[in-house]
């Protein structure tokens, strides 16, 4: 970049929640002139905040979490000064009076599931493989990615009404790269082996296998003093 067209660049950035924060953060050490406006009294959008009553309150997300190395380690630099909490996720959905791990486990699904349901979950899963292989298929949305990535069958059984509940929006109306940020895919490969050389693994694992794309899905950071001191 030429520095000297940098500094004759003036940005404005339009909210001051988190993405916007980082972004002038981010362009600020490139040299650029930026100024946020935000219609607030207060910074952090839904990720920040409140205090009620003498006690503080999560306004929107009451954790932290990211798939990308780099995003960690800036969150980690911003927090050298502070206490924070690293837990492990360990986490259970209700669907049809039944409890599931999550990240889903492929033995769990298929014991609450039951054999019929599994079975056109698989078949609608192999016939999403085989067009992909094809390249027969498009992420045009997050409803496209979760259909080519789990099947016809497993998205409306599971993924369709548990986004729109978690997140308020339709997958169709959602981008493809929202699930693929927060949900691992399913390794065949891997999988195929773990049931095949059980015997032999001392490793053995029924998860559906994590994504190249999440590489830190298992922990979730929390600050003790809020989500406002990011």
């Amino acid at each position: 970049m030429n520095n000297k067209n940098i500094k004759e660049k003036r940005i404005a950035i339009i909210g001051a929640g988190i993405t916007g924060l980082n972004l002038a953060w981010k362009l600020s050490e490139y040299g650029f002139d930026v100024e946020i406006f935000e219609k607030k009294d207060y910074v952090g959008g839904v990720g920040t905040s409140v205090t009620i009553d003498g006690y503080s309150f999560e306004y929107g997300p009451h954790m932290f979490h990211t798939v990308f190395d780099d995003i960690l380690n800036d969150f980690k630099e911003l927090m050298k000064n502070e206490n924070y909490s690293i837990t492990m996720l360990d986490r259970e959905i209700k669907y049809n009076g039944k409890y599931y791990k999550y990240p889903l486990k492929i033995i769990n699904v298929l014991k609450g599931l039951g054999f019929f349901t599994s079975v056109r979950c698989g078949l609608s899963f192999f016939y999403s493989l085989l067009k992909r292989k094809l390249k027969l298929t498009k992420d045009i949305s997050a409803e496209d990615w979760f259909i080519n990535n789990f099947g016809k069958v497993g998205y409306e059984i599971y993924f369709k009404d548990y986004t729109y509940k978690v997140w308020g929006v339709h997958p169709k109306n959602l981008s493809p790269i929202f699930p693929v940020s927060r949900i691992p895919g399913i390794n065949i490969r891997k999988i195929l082996k773990d049931i095949f050389f059980k015997v032999k693994s001392t490793k053995f694992t029924d998860d559906f296998g994590e994504s190249i794309y999440c590489p830190d899905m298992k922990f979730i950071y929390y600050p003790y003093n809020g989500m406002r001191v990011i």
